[in-house]
């Protein structure tokens, strides 16, 4: 931000301007910072679900729930909540899956119905009574 002054003696007059460039820098940084956070904030998983007849839309809110168990997870005995991994002996005692009021539960169709089963058990003994099965609906 400056002010120049224009003529001299008696007849000056002082003109103010505001530099906008430092503005437009700043905005620009602030951009590009945001350009290369936004993708990493999507947290999606592949996954091959399995096929219903009835399906019902899961609203975006309702993301936040979700416990994804793939087929690179379960080899590993654990589950993605929130993006983080959660190993099976530690479901029951996670805070965050203790609180939700629903779990959906977003298993890859080639699973062994096992890891399915084993995941289900330690959620209902985390406290989750409303739990979810999220499926493709049937072509």
């Amino acid at each position: 931000m400056g002010m120049s002054v224009q003529g001299s003696g008696k007849g000056r007059t002082t003109m103010s301007e505001i530099n906008v460039t430092p503005l437009v820098d700043v905005m620009l940084v602030l951009l590009i910072i945001f350009m290369v956070t936004a993708p990493m904030l999507k947290q999606e998983q592949r996954i091959d679900l399995p096929q219903a007849s009835s399906p019902q839309q899961i609203s975006e809110e309702q993301l936040d729930s979700v416990v994804f168990i793939t087929k690179e997870s379960a080899e590993n005995k654990s589950v993605v909540f929130r993006g983080t991994d959660i190993p099976y002996d530690k479901i029951e005692f996670n805070q965050p899956i203790q609180q939700s009021e629903r779990i959906y539960l977003y298993a890859d169709r080639s699973l062994i119905f096992q890891e399915v089963a084993t995941v289900l058990s330690r959620l209902r003994r985390a406290g989750v009574k409303n739990l979810s099965i999220i499926t493709n609906k049937e072509e």
